[in-house]
């Protein structure tokens, strides 16, 4: 049973909201996240308003990482550690996922994620030019964001074709397969769904302008994508 840290997180929101009766419906919560099996070094939190953002603060720089974001810094990495990420969401993808701990102020919870053991936890990640934090740090934020969605489906609109984390894992595998290493068969998927493709160095520029068409992934045969 996927165990609902948006519920809680939600819970505290409204009953601080309520005793101190703030009636502000763009207050925001921000609750200490730990990570429980990997030794982070960073701070994290859970920003809840309206929604629950998941944010990283560096030397008391608050950072909110997008799908777009994470795309762009695996596409940075080396082709060996970018491919292994890909198989990793593969993995997730046909539901074999890895289990790890983590505490939301003191609470634990066991979510489900990208199997940190096979990593080398060693390595630096650039965020910016200015930005660095350790990969440890980076796959926890990671698997954290990848979870949110598999507890988000219960909260999705009934009617949907296609799984909230299934629709994001798509997302990732395909754009990392062509932009990292210009794989055919995601070019045809990416095509296929009419999705806008730009230089690898404008991902970023052009993340808010492209995240409407976020709904036009649907299911494929993921195993065809980057099948070296």
């Amino acid at each position: 049973m996927v165990e609902d840290f948006l519920a809680y997180v939600d819970d505290i929101h409204k009953e601080y909201c309520k005793k101190h009766n703030i009636k502000n419906k763009n207050f925001i919560c921000y609750l200490k996240l730990k990570s429980i099996d990997i030794l982070t070094h960073e701070e994290f939190y859970v920003a809840k308003s309206g929604k629950s953002r998941l944010l990283i603060c560096h030397n008391n720089i608050w950072v909110d990482l997008t799908d777009y974001d994470f795309i762009n810094i695996i596409c940075s990495f080396d082709q060996g550690l970018a491919l292994k990420i890909v198989n990793s969401l593969k993995e997730g993808y046909n539901e074999k996922w890895t289990d790890f701990e983590f505490e939301i102020e003191r609470k634990r919870f066991r979510g489900k994620g990208v199997n940190y053991k096979e990593f080398d936890l060693g390595k630096a990640v650039y965020l910016d030019a200015d930005f660095e934090i350790g990969f440890e740090d980076f796959l926890f934020l990671m698997n954290m964001v990848l979870f949110k969605d598999i507890v988000g489906q219960k909260y999705v609109k009934k009617g949907q074709k296609i799984e909230l984390i299934k629709k994001t894992l798509i997302k990732y595998i395909t754009l990392i397969a062509y932009y990292k290493f210009n794989d055919l068969q995601a070019k045809r998927y990416l095509d296929s769904i009419e999705y806008p493709i730009y230089d690898r160095e404008h991902i970023l520029e052009y993340k808010m302008k492209v995240r409407k068409y976020d709904r036009h992934f649907r299911m494929l045969d993921i195993e065809n994508i980057l099948s070296i």
